[in-house]
């Protein structure tokens, strides 16, 4: 099975301690019973407690770290054997604040914070949560944190100590640690409150930390001797921490330290250690964790010589005076050489340090010339922060060290490089992060941007010059040895030209240097095994295409590179990381057989099935492209561990994972999966992403033997009882976040999510009037009286292992009672339109609810229709003379009203046709039928004249105008046919109305008293 963690493929830098070390350097004879041994030893320490805390992240090969308040040891001390456990690191906050880039800068990626909030705030945790995934670890006290600590590690037997005070529980991290095993801190006088289902194995102190014994007591006389008792326990080892038993501030983050090295955590007063310290068989080496005011420079002296008594020393004396006659004739110990002058202090300690190593140096001579031209390499590896101070600054004097072959100087404040010109012979140069900050003699930053005195050394193999601000690269060009060569984060790189002279080199890591277009260059560079171009502006990778040596690939976030053809003979190639980019096909991948990670998340990429042949992938991420329709291939990748399926919401059959036995860790997010069947027989996951989806039943969980985190948030579970029920061998971390679930009747009941793993019922607040916790389940109330759409938010977790909200959305059934076209109209003439309204009545409707949809029956046109807005057209070629129009809910099919339309045509336009007669007339052409037709029905009286509101009656000609009136027909000596009409005044207006006519309108235009007026005949628009 394969043993591949996370971790493994994680790029990490090697960051060695804030403090300068010579771990490898400083070696002495001392003494193990009556034998002796070398013994080396390391310091790390910063300048306070957080910065330790930093400096002992950089001896973890880790991406999470545990955040505890510094001031408060309790918390760090509880939460030592889970970081342990899970290689996790322990760093120290002053609870507001954190240097999130330095995180940041040693790839974190989750932080668990440990305590409350007056430990650490709700500000610093709210700012952490942009840059990482942030959980928290917190109880009412000290005492409930550490307990929420055990049941996290998920196991039964575990060890107490008192939370009173620090050594014992510090001592016992580091054993608990390597075993596995959690620690519960107790009240010590008391010492209750162990819940009943854990097995207590040790109890460590004496009956003055904690009265009563629980399993085997390992104590001492003192907090020293415990510690010492603990370390036995250990059975063999190589290695041990020294810590001080009188303060608390530097050790606090040692424990995981601890178990990465197998070592016990020994305790000091910080000026003596007991000699039974050097009976350890086996012990070759000494971390110290802190600086000299915790475990003083006295201490160093007794580790490194623990019988320096008068005697003996005398009889070292005589020894070397006699082993020195011996020799002087054989050797020329004699150095003559200038001395060379170092001005810097730090570098000048460094240099003499491992001179001291090479046992060319004694204290109080002098460095000279001879001595340095026989230092073989120097270890000056200091940690980059924004804010240190006190790192090497010149190099000067290192010009004469002109055989030493190695050199780091990592995260110092060397801007100048103009010493190391003459050191020819080097090999290994690392010269990562130098930051001279600006101060009162340095008014500016400052950092190292000037690479060309490294041009001449020509027998370098590896060169390490990531996060400096090294824009011109012309002087590598000419470093042809080169095997391994750094520039991450150099952001000014636009240009690798030259690069094509470096035919060995094996590694190139260009990542994040940004301005990249072009790395035809690399071309010629066909040795290359890992190649990073992550985060620049390349397009295409052409020049890859010969490169058959290739193991690992990163050219993420490039965003413009759309083909992977040229890696097609690259058939060595096991991971390739090409995130972010616009890279439509994977075809090319099709005979890379040797891949076990491919990360393609953020793509164009629409089909995976060119995988097919890759059985040996272990870690697939196809998150993020949208188009990806089917999951069929999976069937084939039975060795994937860790799958990344984001915003597949194409994707409906997920079935195919189940196929997966081997899968470890899985993601799908926003991919509108609602059905999660396939995880039963998944028994190896431990970690599942299922955010953002439409999961409503997680009954499938239940029986995962080893799932350790689950996140559900964002779905729509509305019964988290199998939380309850699960069957893992660990205490699972289950983030139920925000649900969302939908309730149309009054006898929904929601079911109460309200157990978790240890049968623990939680407080729902209830909101008075709307719900009530109802034992199993979660009641509406007054639910007639809730408004259709309301959403309640119940807050739920109080006391659980996860928080968050359930939102209930109130969504009553909706009826429909009727529909109804409100027109009036029953005609509409041909080649007109009108516009139907049709309303829907019924309970618990929306505006969108009571959408209809209209229809015609009836109709002989093609052309008559009616629209989704209603609109009626009747065509002007319609041949029916009825039409039906229905309308039809369409929320409720069976809904639908009609209504009858009479097909009409046009009217006659009249008035075209008359003619102004006398001054009281109107003529027809008595040669046009509609006119004599119109005038027809006028002298029948079938139609309306109305002036006003008045309705004028029809009189005889020879009336006499007594009254308005009109006349139609002949009329006068001349015999005229037309229209006379009685009895108007100024601007009066008649308008007469004849069927199948339009309407005609007469308005006097001048009056004349008593009966002459003129008149203006104008179209009345029906």
């Amino acid at each position: 099975m394969n043993t591949k963690t996370k971790n493994s493929k994680k790029s990490t830098s090697l960051l060695l301690a804030t403090a300068i070390t010579f771990s490898s350097l400083v070696s002495v004879n001392t003494y193990a019973s009556e034998s002796s041994s070398e013994l080396s030893l390391e310091r790390i320490y910063g300048k306070d407690r957080y910065q330790t805390s930093i400096d002992i992240l950089d001896k973890m090969d880790t991406n999470k770290v545990y955040l505890t308040n510094g001031k408060i040891f309790a918390d760090a001390l509880s939460v030592g054997p889970l970081a342990g456990k899970e290689n996790a690191a322990i760093v120290l906050s002053d609870g507001k604040t954190l240097d999130v880039d330095k995180l940041k800068s040693k790839s974190i990626t989750e932080i668990t914070i440990v305590g409350g909030k007056n430990s650490i705030s709700n500000t610093l945790e709210n700012n952490l949560k942009k840059n990482f995934k942030v959980s928290r670890i917190a109880g009412k006290d000290r005492y409930e944190t550490s307990l929420k600590i055990v049941e996290k590690m998920g196991v039964n037997n575990i060890a107490i100590a008192t939370g009173r005070d620090f050594p014992d529980a510090l001592s016992a991290g580091a054993y608990l640690s390597q075993k596995g095993m959690p620690l519960l801190l107790v009240d010590g006088s008391s010492a209750g409150n162990i819940p009943q289902k854990y097995n207590v194995v040790y109890t460590f102190g004496g009956v003055n930390s904690i009265k009563k014994t629980f399993g085997k007591r390992i104590s001492g006389k003192n907090r020293y001797e415990t510690s010492m008792q603990i370390a036995k326990e250990f059975g063999s080892f190589d290695t041990a921490v020294l810590a001080s038993g009188r303060v608390f501030a530097d050790a606090l983050a040692s424990t995981p330290l601890a178990k990465k090295l197998h070592a016990p955590i020994l305790l000091t007063n910080g000026n003596d250690v007991s000699n039974e310290v050097f009976k350890f068989q086996g012990l070759k080496k000494v971390v110290l964790v802190g600086g000299e005011k915790s475990l003083s420079k006295e201490l160093e002296k007794k580790l490194l010589n623990p019988n320096n008594t008068e005697e003996s020393k005398e009889d070292n004396k005589n020894t070397n005076k006699t082993h020195n006659s011996n020799n002087q004739n054989s050797q020329n110990n004699i150095d003559n050489s200038k001395e060379v002058n170092i001005k810097d202090e730090i570098l000048k300690k460094a240099i003499i340090n491992q001179l001291k190593h090479q046992n060319i140096y004694k204290d109080g001579q002098k460095i000279t010339e001879k001595k340095m031209s026989q230092l073989k390499g120097l270890d000056c590896n200091l940690n980059f922060t924004q804010s240190r101070r006190g790192g090497i600054k010149s190099l000067e004097g290192l010009e004469y060290a002109v055989n030493m072959t190695i050199l780091d100087l990592t995260g110092n404040e060397v801007i100048d490089l103009t010493p190391l010109k003459k050191c020819k012979n080097l090999e290994t140069l690392e010269l990562d992060d130098q930051y001279l900050a600006k101060s009162e003699q340095n008014p500016t930053d400052k950092y190292l941007t000037d690479i060309s005195p490294l041009k001449g050394l020509t027998k370098l193999k590896k060169l390490v010059l990531k996060n400096n601000k090294i824009e011109n690269l012309s002087a590598i060009g000419s470093l042809t040895e080169l095997e391994e060569l750094d520039l991450y984060g150099n952001k000014g790189i636009k240009s690798i030209n030259g690069f094509e002279n470096l035919k060995k080199l094996k590694k190139l890591l260009l990542n994040r240097t940004g301005e990249i277009t072009d790395i035809s260059p690399l071309k010629e560079c066909k040795d290359l095994e890992e190649l990073s171009i992550q985060y620049n502006k390349v397009s295409s990778i052409e020049a890859l295409k010969d490169h058959e040596k290739l193991t690992l690939l990163d050219i993420s976030g490039n965003k413009q590179i759309t083909d992977l053809s040229p890696l097609e003979k690259s058939t060595k190639l096991t991971r390739l990381l090409a995130n972010g980019n616009k890279i439509e096909s994977l075809d090319s991948l099709k005979n890379l057989t040797e891949l076990k990670e491919i990360h393609v998340s953020e793509n164009k990429i629409k089909d995976i099935s060119p995988l097919k042949k890759l059985v040996n992938l272990e870690d697939l991420d196809i998150g993020n492209n949208p188009d990806i329709e089917s999951l069929d291939v999976l069937k084939n990748l039975t060795n994937i561990t860790e799958l990344k399926i984001n915003n597949a919401k194409k994707v409906t059959d997920f079935s195919p994972i189940s196929k997966l036995k081997k899968l470890d860790d899985l993601t799908i997010i926003r991919s509108g999966l609602t059905d999660i069947s396939f995880l039963r027989g998944l028994n190896e996951i431990t970690e599942m992403n299922l955010q953002t989806n439409q999961i409503s039943n997680i009954n499938p969980l239940v029986d995962m033997a080893n799932l350790r985190e689950v996140k559900l948030g964002r779905n729509k579970i509305f019964d988290a009882s199998p939380i309850g029920k699960l069957r893992s061998k660990f205490k699972v971390a289950v983030e139920m976040g925000s649900q969302e679930v939908d309730i149309v009747t009054t006898n929904s009941l929601v079911r109460n999510p309200i157990i978790d793993q240890s049968g623990n019922k939680l407080v729902i607040k209830e909101k008075e009037g709307k719900i009530k916790n109802n034992g199993e389940n979660i009641e509406i109330l007054n639910f007639d009286k809730l408004k259709n759409g309301e959403t309640i938010e119940v807050k739920w977790g109080k006391d659980a292992e996860f928080n968050g909200s359930l939102f209930i959305n109130i969504k009553k059934l909706k009826e429909v009672s009727s529909v109804k076209i409100e027109n009036t109209e029953t005609s509409l003439e041909k080649g007109k339109s009108l516009k139907l309204k049709a309303t829907v009545e019924g309970k618990n409707l929306k505006d969108e609810d009571k959408k209809v949809k209209f229809e015609i029956e009836g109709k002989n046109s093609p052309n008559t229709s009616i629209n989704n807005d209603g609109v009626l057209t009747i065509a002007g070629d319609e041949t029916s003379t009825k039409i039906t129009v229905k309308a039809t809910s369409v929320l409720d099919k069976t809904k639908t009203t009609t209504k009858e339309i009479i097909v009409t045509s046009p009217a006659k336009n009249i008035s075209t046709k008359l003619k102004m007669g006398s001054s009281k007339s109107i003529d027809i052409d008595k040669n046009n039928e509609d006119a004599k037709e119109w005038l027809k029905a006028l002298g029948e009286g079938n139609a309306t004249v109305l002036k006003g509101q008045e309705k004028l009656s029809k009189l005889p000609y020879n009336y006499g105008e007594k009254r308005p009136g009109y006349y139609a027909g002949e009329y006068g000596n001349s015999k005229s046919t037309g229209l006379v009409i009685f009895g108007l005044n100024d601007e009066d207006k008649v308008v007469i109305k004849v069927s199948g006519f339009e309407d005609v309108e007469v308005k006097v235009v001048n009056y004349s008293a008593p009966i002459r007026y003129n008149l203006e005949i104008a179209q009345k628009n029906k």
